[in-house]
């Protein structure tokens, strides 16, 4: 099942609104500033101001296209992606 309205747009329903919320607690905003920074593009500089080293990994990671390519072939991401309304 997809629960994106278009591929640009957030993942919709509980399972991505629990993910939102974590994931905005980590980055010090709200979940909605969280899904507007992902629609704006601006996700990469969140992660990269984040004190948390992990997330500045990620936002590393994913500005690395092979490393971005690894992570979209990789059996566990694949599963995350799917499991909250991802492609």
């Amino acid at each position: 099942m997809n629960n994106r309205t278009d591929k640009n747009s957030p993942p919709k329903g509980p399972a991505a609104d629990a993910l939102f919320k974590a994931a905005a607690a980590k980055l010090g905003c709200s979940p909605e500033q969280l899904k507007a920074r992902i629609e704006s593009g601006t996700l990469e500089k969140s992660l990269r101001s984040s004190a948390d080293p992990r997330l500045r990994a990620a936002a590393d990671a994913l500005s690395d296209p092979k490393t971005a390519e690894r992570l979209r072939n990789d059996p566990n991401a694949q599963a995350l992606m799917k499991k909250f309304g991802g492609k």
